[in-house]
């Protein structure tokens, strides 16, 4: 993650010359590379592929999950992370992402039971604990919010429960702080699925310009 989107298309583009694709390569490049770049069609277009040949991989289905959110097609994105929990119920970060993108829809019953699971099987992840502070926030518990920003990654956390409040200027000014304490794997699997949201709000092109964004 040292920023260099010229590069990871470059290692990309000879990865899929190759005779033979391996799905994960699509996989990455369409979830960590061309959706983060604003380029979401073009990613669904590579997880199609892969989803053709790996129907069941939580991977894929949480990569169009993303991909699908940045598409701003919610029904398309929340039935990709059923599909992950269907299998594996157990899935703390799908259950996570699709807690997020219920809050994002204003379907904060939902989204609450989903963080309240994603917290209790990762107490540590700041993705949970910012989620369910997002959704405490929204009930006029704020208080009880801000315990869940302590620890590690507080600026992601922070990030979660602003995206999940639908907050853009909130999301990015956490991301960027994320940023600044280089977190960027975090600030990259946010920003994707999210760009929508986080792209009016002031400080996008100060976010865009740190992570090095190409055309931003």
């Amino acid at each position: 993650f040292d920023r260099n989107w010229a590069e990871a298309e470059r290692w990309f583009a000879q990865a899929l010359a190759h005779p033979v694709v391996h799905w994960h390569v699509r996989v990455w490049y369409a979830w960590f590379c061309l959706q983060v770049m604003g380029r979401s069609e073009e990613a669904r277009r590579h997880l199609e592929i892969s989803l053709a040949d790996n129907p069941l991989n939580h991977m894929v289905h949480w990569a169009q999950g993303a991909v699908m959110e940045a598409l701003t097609s919610p029904h398309a994105a929340a039935q990709a992370y059923r599909r992950i929990l269907e299998v594996e119920p157990g899935n703390w970060m799908a259950t996570w992402a699709f807690a997020l993108q219920q809050a994002r829809q204003g379907e904060f019953q939902e989204a609450r039971r989903l963080a309240v699971q994603a917290l209790a099987a990762a107490p540590w992840a700041a993705y949970a604990r910012g989620t369910m502070a997002g959704v405490l926030i929204h009930e006029g518990k704020a208080a009880e919010a801000q315990t869940l920003f302590a620890g590690q990654q507080s600026p992601v956390a922070k990030a979660c429960a602003a995206i999940a409040l639908s907050d853009a200027d909130g999301a990015a000014d956490a991301l960027i702080e994320a940023l600044e304490q280089d977190y960027v794997k975090s600030v990259v699997m946010l920003i994707g699925p999210h760009r929508p949201l986080l792209q009016p709000s002031r400080r996008w092109h100060e976010l865009a310009a740190k992570l090095g964004l190409p055309g931003e």
